[in-house]
């Protein structure tokens, strides 16, 4: 499958606030301002003094970049809305795993509620090898990881919205000499927009309402399209390292849109046996009793 593309539902869940509703809205505008004009101030700043209308036009940028600066953190870890039912699903995922980012651990869970972030975990296939963030040894190809290829069910009963998989799964970034590159890469991929920081994407409104986003998925290896619909057994895609990921991983989070652009997050809770549990927490070595693709899938 490579076309990406929405299909309309009729699923909506409960208001989180008007307040919310505009910060989700403004996130990622005054995000990519921010970064834009804090650019443009860097380089301004190359340029020789040649008049007092220039030496004054710096420091008007500098002040906008200070408090556009400001809003964008505010926006970005306050006004995550009222506080709503978690969307309820199976572990989309089998064996062992671990959390690396986790709602469970702390809120925003990535730092941020931009892209309805904010209730967000990311899972890594448990490998020979304990996950470590090294020195050196960055920009190792994909196919290096446990995680990458590794089957994604569905988790839940529902129809897909959105199928996006042509993005090219890139290099890790998964040690500290690779860390200023992921730093300026992720700055740009955040300013162009959600699609450029989640890769690879499926979008899938359960029928309980809500809607739920797997991101970072490898090329090519989406299984379902806008308006199909799935159930929890149902094989959805492969993990991949698409988007603004260091390395290969899944990247799981609950949201009220079914685009992550000026979504709100929601919390999301994991059905096992025995009931409902929360998200492993982070940095938590987690045996999943996930459920097995269907036949044919």
């Amino acid at each position: 499958m490579t076309a990406a593309s929405t299909h309309p539902v009729s699923y909506e869940i409960s208001a989180a606030g008007r307040a919310a509703r505009v910060a989700a809205v403004l996130r990622w505008p005054v995000t990519a301002a921010t970064i834009a004009l804090a650019v443009t101030a860097i380089g301004w700043q190359a340029l020789p003094d040649v008049s007092p209308a220039l030496s004054l036009a710096r420091d008007l940028t500098g002040l906008a970049v200070l408090l556009l600066t400001i809003l964008m953190l505010v926006l970005q870890r306050t006004l995550r809305g009222k506080e709503r039912p978690p969307v309820i699903m199976a572990p989309p995922v089998s064996g062992a795993w671990t959390a690396v980012s986790s709602p469970s651990t702390s809120v925003p869970s990535h730092g941020t509620h931009l892209f309805g972030q904010t209730w967000a975990i990311d899972l890594l296939a448990a490998g020979p090898e304990p996950h470590s963030f090294a020195l050196t040894g960055g920009f190792r190809p994909a196919a290096d990881f446990p995680t990458f290829g590794q089957p994604l069910t569905a988790g839940t009963s529902g129809t897909v919205v959105l199928a996006r998989d042509t993005a090219p799964d890139h290099r890790s970034r998964n040690s500290w000499s690779a860390l200023p590159a992921l730093f300026i890469e992720n700055l740009a991929r955040g300013m162009l927009g959600s699609r450029h920081v989640f890769g690879n994407l499926i979008v899938i409104a359960p029928d309980d309402g809500g809607f739920i986003a797997y991101a970072h998925l490898k090329q090519g290896s989406a299984r379902v399209r806008p308006g199909d619909r799935v159930e929890p057994d149902t094989l959805i895609a492969r993990c991949g390292n698409s988007g603004a990921s260091s390395e290969p991983h899944l990247h799981l989070q609950a949201m009220d849109r079914p685009s992550p652009t000026f979504a709100l997050g929601l919390p999301l809770v994991f059905c096992r046996s025995g009931g409902h549990a929360a998200l492993p927490a982070r940095e938590t070595f987690w045996r999943c009793e996930g459920l097995s693709p269907a036949a044919g899938g």
